[in-house]
């Protein structure tokens, strides 16, 4: 199965969403997003966490698809995690390379992920992807990754970082909010699952 996504801004258009059911599409979690100019967020001070630049793509790809166990939004990477790195390193417009995907470890083991990417022309600047393996949840950690990558963004002269969740990660709301960005937006999540045929 391959799926698309859109969004939409809520009540955005009167009788869309009737219009999106009858075409095939179903609605998710609403999303919330969130921006701050990257000089007015914390600075990673000391974190627990020891991170290196993506030395293996398959470590990479491994650890990407276990810290998306019990992401509310990571079904898809879980699914395919190669093909989630492969499609964010071959973003257009954005930075890419070993350098944009850290790897960090905590007490002796690889535990975290965190991938960053800017636009070099503009300087706006997103976590493309966060996460935390199962087992280091709730030992106040998620801080510390967050915190990284907003250093990975300064880095690579990010000026501006955007990012988003669905409305039901509370854990990542709250760090959005505990760091000081501001909520931008919130919008309607749509999606469309289609096979494809093997004809």
């Amino acid at each position: 199965m391959l799926g698309q996504e859109c969004r939409v801004a809520a009540a955005e258009v009167p009788g869309f969403d009737d219009g999106l059911r009858a075409a095939g599409w179903s609605p998710g979690p609403d999303r919330v997003e969130f921006g701050a100019r990257l000089d007015e967020l914390p600075h990673e001070v000391d974190g627990p966490i020891v991170w290196t630049p993506m030395s293996s793509r398959d470590e990479a790809v491994r650890l990407l698809g276990e810290v998306a166990i019990g992401d509310p939004s990571g079904g898809d990477i879980r699914a395919a995690p190669a093909d989630a790195l492969d499609s964010w390193l071959n973003e257009p417009v954005l930075t890419s390379g070993a350098d944009t995907v850290h790897v960090g470890v905590h007490w002796n083991r690889l535990l975290a992920f965190c991938m960053a990417q800017v636009n070099e022309r503009t300087g706006w600047s997103r976590i493309t992807y966060m996460g935390l393996h199962p087992d280091a949840r709730g030992q106040r950690l998620s801080r510390w990754v967050h915190r990284h990558g907003f250093e990975m963004m300064r880095a690579q002269g990010g000026t501006h970082y955007a990012g988003g969740t669905d409305v039901t990660n509370g854990p990542m709301l709250h760090l959005f909010r505990t760091h000081g960005c501001r909520e931008t937006r919130r919008s309607s999540v749509w999606r469309l699952s289609y096979a494809l045929s093997t004809r």
